[in-house]
């Protein structure tokens, strides 16, 4: 006789459990929904988007007012490797857009650096796609690690000092991403009943 469901099983009901024992506000059906699709999207295409794409969008969006009037979210997907100047955050709040920046970086690469000293390591440039090797001194791995991040930081801090609450993504696994967004909608309606 069996004693219960197989690990996967008893795995995957509890992760259900997690999500679905407490009652989800409408928008968080929503939220699910336009993650997947995006990264559904994304995932299978290069980036090929200018480093000017931040504002250009803003400026898309305040053309198209009536589509995306005061009081809307706007979710903004990025690695944030360049850091956008104020006036793109304080031009989306004048709007009285509630901006929310999904920052989508490898925890690895991005957000810190891997302990490569010494190693060759096959790097592409950004801009071309051509693979070379590159071996780097264990100052250069510190000095890279060292600025990931600060550059991170940089960014949350400068978010909170905005009042402007962003979405982490360190991982591409469905249920992490899903808990992401959670924490942020959690975070959101704390802070909203610490307003009233």
């Amino acid at each position: 006789a069996r004693v219960g469901p197989p690990v996967k099983t008893r795995v995957f009901a509890d992760q259900y459990e997690a999500l679905f024992a407490r009652p989800w506000p409408v928008w968080g059906a929503a939220i699910l929904a336009a993650v997947t699709n995006v990264f559904l999207f994304a995932l299978d295409r290069p980036f090929t988007a200018k480093s000017d794409f931040l504002p250009r969008v803003f400026e898309h969006l305040k053309s198209h007012r009536r589509a995306v009037p005061g009081g809307s979210f706007v979710f903004l997907l990025s690695d944030f490797l360049e850091l956008p100047d104020d006036e793109l955050w304080i031009d989306g709040l004048d709007h009285r857009w509630d901006v929310v920046p999904v920052v989508i970086q490898d925890p690895v690469w991005e957000q810190s650096f891997p302990e490569v000293a010494g190693v060759v390591v096959p790097f592409a440039d950004p801009k071309t796609g051509r693979v070379r090797p590159v071996r780097l001194s264990a100052e250069e791995v510190s000095a890279r690690r060292n600025a990931n991040e600060q550059r991170l930081a940089a960014l949350l801090a400068r978010m909170r000092d905005l009042e402007i609450e962003s979405v982490l993504l360190s991982s591409e696994q469905p249920m992490e991403v899903l808990y992401a967004f959670l924490e942020w909608a959690d975070w959101r309606m704390a802070a909203k009943r610490r307003s009233w």
